[in-house]
C-alpha cells in the first residue's frame, strides 16, 4: 500500500485497498479488509477485526495500522478502541507520516483534536507534517486547532527559511489558511525577504484576493 501524497482520494485507496495480487501477507490482507470496511462504513464488518485482541497493534508492509484508516475516515470511537487496545498513537510509516498526518490531510478536525489530546505528537518540517498537508487542502479548522495546539510554520529551521506551509498555501490559492498563518508570532517575525517571496508566489499564479491579504500583512505589521 504505496502513499500517494499529493491526492487524498489516492492516498486513502492505496491505504486501504492495495492492488498487490502477490506476496501479500496474512497482516496486509486484514488491514486491506478493515479499510474496504471503513470506506463502506461496514461497523460489523470493522467490529469482527477489533474482535481479535492483537488487531490494533498490527502493522502492515508499509508501516501502516488500522489508526490510521480510523484516522482518515475520522471514526474516533474507532480510534479510541484501537488505542485502548494498545495501537501505537505516534507509529509512523518510514515516510514519517502518522495517523496525524492522516487525519490532516482528509480535514478530519475533531479527530485531528482528539488525537493529539490522546498524546499524538505533532511533526513539523518534511512534506509529512501535518500543518504543512493541511495547509496545501485548505483545511482551515485543521489548520486553526494545530496552530492552537503548536504546530510550528518554521519547525526547526532559523526563520529565515521559508515556511512550507505558508508557501502550499498561497501556491494553492488558500486564502483563509493564509490569513490563519500570517496572524501567528512566528509569521510576524518574518524577515522582509520572506514576505516578498509569498507575493512573489501570488503574482505568479496572479492571485489577488491572496496578493490583497499579504499586503494588509505588510501594512498591519509596519503599524505595530
Amino acid at each position: 500500500m504505496r502513499i500517494v501524497v499529493l491526492c487524498v482520494g489516492l492516498l486513502f485507496a492505496t491505504l486501504a485497498l492495495s492492488n498487490k495480487l502477490v506476496d501479500t501477507s496474512p497482516t496486509d490482507i486484514k488491514l486491506e479488509s478493515f479499510g474496504a470496511a471503513a470506506l463502506a462504513n461496514d461497523d460489523a464488518a470493522m467490529k469482527r477485526h477489533m474482535a481479535d485482541p492483537a488487531f490494533a497493534k498490527l502493522v502492515d508492509s508499509d508501516g501502516h495500522s488500522a489508526l490510521f484508516v480510523a484516522a482518515h475516515v475520522g471514526r474516533t470511537d474507532l480510534a479510541a478502541q484501537l488505542v485502548a487496545s494498545g495501537a501505537d498513537i505516534n507509529l509512523h510509516d518510514p515516510t514519517g507520516a502518522t495517523a496525524l498526518f492522516f487525519a490532516s490531510a482528509n480535514g478530519q478536525a475533531l479527530m485531528v483534536q482528539w488525537l493529539i489530546d490522546h498524546g499524538a505528537h505533532i511533526v513539523n518540517g518534511g512534506n509529512y507534517a501535518p500543518l504543512k498537508v493541511a495547509s496545501m487542502s485548505g483545511h482551515t479548522e485543521v489548520v486553526r486547532i494545530l496552530i492552537k495546539e503548536g504546530a510550528l510554520l518554521f519547525a526547526a529551521m532559523p526563520v529565515t527559511q521559508s515556511s512550507e506551509a505558508l508557501d502550499v498555501s498561497v501556491a494553492g490559492g488558500r486564502a483563509d489558511v493564509v490569513r490563519l498563518l500570517l496572524d501567528t508570532p512566528e509569521a510576524k517575525r518574518m524577515p522582509e525577504e520572506q514576505v516578498s517571496r509569498l507575493k512573489k508566489i501570488a503574482l505568479g499564479r496572479k492571485d489577488p484576493v491572496i496578493l490583497e491579504v499579504i499586503q494588509k500583512f505588510e501594512m498591519a505589521r509596519s503599524n505595530e
